[in-house]
């Protein structure tokens, strides 16, 4: 069953039971990640997410590992490109601890300004980590080709010389300019008395904010750019990566269901038309599929390639090849069908995690001012037929796509410059 409540403040609740649940997962979302940062402060939304672990007015960062372990509980958080989310998996009956310290956090950290020289170093560790790997860079890329310019194109972590010349007053700014009642969802899932948690959520939430808040702007909406974007970089492979806007934001839930649906079929599974053609029958990646990411206003579908730098031609033709025949000639029923198994399956699997459906309900009721059930969720996925998905294919998959090369610097990676369909 799902709850949810909204406070006085602007706060909202949700809260869904999850059957035979020993624990509990709860969970504070906000409003806030590299989609609502200007250039200059890129990468401020996950600096800030490390620096809310570095010590409160009442407890040093070695206090909040600790007491969380002490009870056996999790406690981590996570930034995406829309959200920052902090979370505690705890057993039902330590609930209010949980609360509590994810409280104190929110509204009391500190900063201190040793713990952040100490944290930017961590963070800076973190965007090399990523540089490393050419998979990764390879997916920021893709994002900055597809959104040319726009903030949702820019990359989680940001510049290095964001972080290095931040300081404390500035991330501050930032965080009380994002951190509000009305950009901050709870949320959650497991075994729990719903009447408790609107209980202390009052007293360890509501009761704090103390300001008087201005509800924030519209997420800007996004255009969608056809560049092809480079990164040589001295690795053994060649990363190749083409994107396609998708026209729809996170909303439109019968179009994000056949273009799910659309996607697993090019290049979600072992089965999948990019794997079986690339991978099976050619031999000439490892790795090879597609995915769709959709936020608020807008979404694209991704393909992505590894393989070996002397394949990248025919790579890219066979790339072109089977997208442009998908595209053409449409799917079977049999892979629709095996689609839909597959996204049912996949999400009867997410429904039985606490912690899944926290953070599903969670970003459903930020950004779309309500939460679905399972059934509600799953329902447009059933509707979904041949026609929706080829109509989608030939609409979406043609035409000039957005494109990207990570890899060491070879003139066959202009093949993937003008990537149509």
């Amino acid at each position: 069953m799902i709850y949810n409540k909204t406070f006085p403040s602007g706060l909202r609740l949700v809260g869904e039971t999850v059957a035979n649940s020993y624990g509990v997962s709860l969970g504070i979302m906000i409003d806030v990640g590299s989609v609502r940062e200007d250039s200059s402060v890129n990468g401020y939304s996950h600096l800030i997410e490390h620096m809310q672990f570095k010590g409160t007015t009442t407890k040093t960062a070695r206090d909040i590992s600790e007491q969380m372990e002490d009870i056996g509980a999790d406690l981590n958080a996570f930034t995406s490109k829309d959200t920052t989310c902090y979370y505690c998996r705890s057993a039902s009956h330590d609930i209010e601890k949980a609360m509590d310290m994810l409280s104190d956090m929110y509204f009391n950290a500190t900063f201190p300004d040793e713990e952040l020289q100490r944290e930017k170093k961590v963070v800076l560790e973190e965007i090399a980590m990523n540089n490393d790997s050419p998979e990764d860079v390879s997916q920021d890329v893709i994002a900055a080709a597809v959104y040319k310019g726009q903030k949702i194109g820019q990359t989680i972590l940001g510049p290095v010389e964001n972080i290095d010349n931040s300081d404390r007053h500035s991330i501050l700014k930032f965080k009380t300019q994002h951190y509000t009642p009305y950009t901050t969802v709870l949320s959650v899932a497991g075994n729990f008395d719903w009447d408790k948690i609107c209980e202390l959520t009052d007293r360890y939430f509501e009761q704090n904010y103390t300001s008087v808040y201005c509800k924030p702007e519209e997420e800007e909406r996004s255009e969608y750019s056809t560049d092809f974007l480079t990164v040589y970089k001295p690795v053994d492979q060649a990363h190749l990566s083409v994107a396609a806007g998708v026209g729809c934001g996170l909303g439109d839930t019968d179009r994000c269901a056949t273009l799910y649906l659309m996607s697993s079929v090019l290049g979600g599974g072992l089965s999948s038309r990019l794997f079986q053609k690339i991978r099976e029958e050619s031999g000439l990646a490892y790795s090879v599929y597609s995915f769709l990411s959709v936020y608020k206003n807008s979404g694209y579908i991704e393909i992505y390639c590894g393989t070996n730098p002397d394949s990248v031609t025919k790579c890219t033709d066979l790339l072109r090849e089977t997208v442009c025949r998908f595209a053409d000639e449409g799917i079977t029923q049999k892979e629709l069908d095996r689609a839909k198994a597959h996204v049912v399956t996949a999400m009867g699997f997410s429904g039985e995690s606490s912690l899944s459906r926290m953070r599903s309900n969670a970003r459903q009721l930020l950004k779309l001012g309500k939460v679905l059930t399972l059934d509600e969720v799953l329902e447009p996925y059933t509707k979904v037929t041949i026609e929706d998905v080829n109509n989608c294919a030939r609409e979406v998959l043609t035409g000039k796509l957005a494109s990207s090369y990570v890899g060491k610097k070879q003139s066959s990676s202009r093949c993937l410059k003008d990537f149509t369909i």
